[in-house]
């Protein structure tokens, strides 16, 4: 059996610089030790851990519209391909505000 004290020392580093990977593996060791100061690490670090993990998953999911966009063909430039399939064709992105920020004398 590995010692207690190295076993603190890997759950601390894990707990600094584990990802989502390690989830499994620290939730094994909750069974194996009794004392209630390895218990509360092993309850914080898996805490840590899930919570990058959750942003792990959040990073790796697409997001879409809820509805489709208008295909207005004046709206739609043109492929060089000759492509001239409405879902296949770029729209220029629409802004409300200014890219550029108003002049002092505007303000």
């Amino acid at each position: 059996m590995i010692g207690k004290n190295w076993s603190f020392r890997v759950l601390e580093a894990l707990e600094k610089i584990g990802d989502g990977r390690a989830l499994p593996f620290v939730q094994r060791l909750t069974d194996h030790y009794a004392d209630d100061s390895f218990r509360e690490l092993v309850t914080r670090v898996l805490t840590t851990l899930r919570e990058r993990k959750q942003l792990e998953d959040d990073r790796r999911m697409l997001l879409r519209g809820s509805t489709t966009p208008n295909a207005d063909p004046s709206l739609l430039l043109r492929s060089t391909n000759g492509s001239e399939l409405p879902e296949m064709l770029l729209r220029p992105a629409v802004s409300e505000h200014p890219r550029h920020p108003p002049s002092p004398k505007n303000i």
